[in-house]
């Protein structure tokens, strides 16, 4: 009879909230166009939208992206606006009330 392990739930919350503060990281490190382009997307523009703003192809900003994914270790598109939602979240609950 084998016996599972019960993780507390904060141990849980805990792993998820350092895996995103990786990811945060990882993304903050890249370099700032690559930065631009996921802000971009994080707003729901299109590659063809970034390209014309940035003033590069579209080609280079679907390879800029998907370097990006990779690098943070992100599915894609939905997992980037999500993770520009926490980086928002964080800068919003640090500041100071005025």
């Amino acid at each position: 009879m084998s016996h599972s392990r019960v993780v507390p739930l904060d141990a849980d919350r805990a792993a998820v909230h350092e895996a995103k503060a990786g990811r945060l990281r990882v993304l903050l490190a890249t370099s700032p166009q690559k930065r631009r382009i996921a802000e971009h997307v994080s707003l729901g523009c299109k590659n063809s939208e970034i390209a014309r703003e940035l003033g590069c192809s579209v080609d280079n900003v679907r390879s800029l992206l998907h370097q990006t994914y990779k690098r943070v270790g992100l599915g894609g598109r939905v997992e980037l606006g999500v993770l520009f939602s926490e980086i928002a979240r964080n800068l919003w609950s640090t500041r100071d009330p005025d």
